[in-house]
């Protein structure tokens, strides 16, 4: 592996915010992988408090391409910027409180872009850890793709982002940094899958480490679910304006939004509802309830006929 190389075959951006705890085994995992093409570390620290820097720096040196951030920028426009100066052929990003699962998930994810040219973007099962209760378990999941349709579907997505062509500077997505501060999920499946549909290979490529313990700075650890919820709705509204009129979210917005409204309503009562309209729309509040109420006469299953395509994907933008 040959570091600093101009055009290196892959870049890995790792993202932290005071990860000092974490970050050493997250960059070991990386610098472990066995490979048979060059790649670049970028480290993008959204101005941490901790030592996290400091800690990369004497460590890994050159090794890293440490973009320290002056102000705390957010999570969105800290990925994009860093996903913006890298110089791979391929992006893989990872929290910095995470860490891959095997020595062999670079190798497996570039050799299988390498090979198959109409692909954007191969990923692989997480294993899930929950670092308060010790536990581990594998999220398989029963497809090997995943589409623009599925997505448009509702289909849960059980899977990381994992390793996808870099097109950044070309196409310049800045629908990505735009919409929610710290939540960039629903911006990057979108993205992604304007491209082409993803590859699941059924094999475990990174682990997840939830944290909720006190002080922690993980998203979870620091937002409630009105926050969450509201995250999910501007990335939404993000991509609704992108893509013009091309596409129906309202069964995608049921998936992410039903548990954040669930649990909100759970914990604060019926007479919580019209908080939700601090973050939704009125008529994505209506058009949720409408929909979850079909699915109560569906014994709790998506109605078929608000799944068909041409319910879902226009055949031309509307004007």
């Amino acid at each position: 592996m040959i570091q600093r190389e101009q055009n290196p075959m892959l870049s890995i951006v790792v993202y932290t915010y005071n990860h000092e705890k974490y970050i050493d085994t997250c960059l070991e995992s990386i610098f472990g992988q066995q490979t048979e093409f060059s790649y670049e570390v970028l480290l993008a620290d959204d101005a941490s408090t901790d030592g996290t820097v400091q800690l990369v720096r004497k460590k890994y040196g050159d090794r890293v391409r440490v973009l320290a951030r002056s102000e705390n920028l957010g999570l969105c426009r800290n990925m994009y910027d860093a996903f913006m100066q890298a110089r791979g052929k391929y992006i893989y990003d990872c929290a910095g409180d995470d860490y891959l699962s095997t020595e062999h998930v670079f190798q497996k994810l570039t050799g299988y872009l390498e090979a198959h040219e109409d692909i954007f973007s191969v990923t692989g099962w997480n294993e899930d850890y929950n670092v308060e209760k010790g536990t581990k378990s594998v999220g398989k999941v029963p497809y090997t793709e995943y589409t623009m349709l599925d997505f448009l579907r509702g289909v849960r997505v059980r899977f990381f982002s994992g390793m996808i062509r870099n097109t950044f500077r070309e196409d310049k997505p800045e629908y990505i940094c735009k919409a929610s501060r710290n939540n960039e999920e629903v911006q990057i499946w979108y993205y992604a899958l304007t491209k082409s549909k993803k590859v699941i290979l059924p094999e475990c490529v990174y682990t997840y480490c939830f944290r909720n313990e006190g002080g922690s700075e993980s998203y979870n650890a620091t937002r409630d679910f009105l926050q969450m919820l509201g995250d999910y709705a501007r990335g939404f509204h993000a991509v609704e304006k992108a893509a013009g009129g091309k596409y129906n979210f309202k069964l995608a917005k049921v998936t992410y939004y039903s548990g954040c409204i669930d649990y909100y309503i759970q914990n604060n009562g019926w007479k919580s509802v019209l908080n939700l309209l601090k973050v939704l729309r009125l008529d994505e509040l209506f058009s949720f309830a409408w929909i979850k109420f079909l699915m109560k006469l569906n014994h709790r299953k998506m109605p078929a006929f608000l799944m068909r395509e041409d319910r879902l994907i226009r055949k031309k933008a509307a004007d």
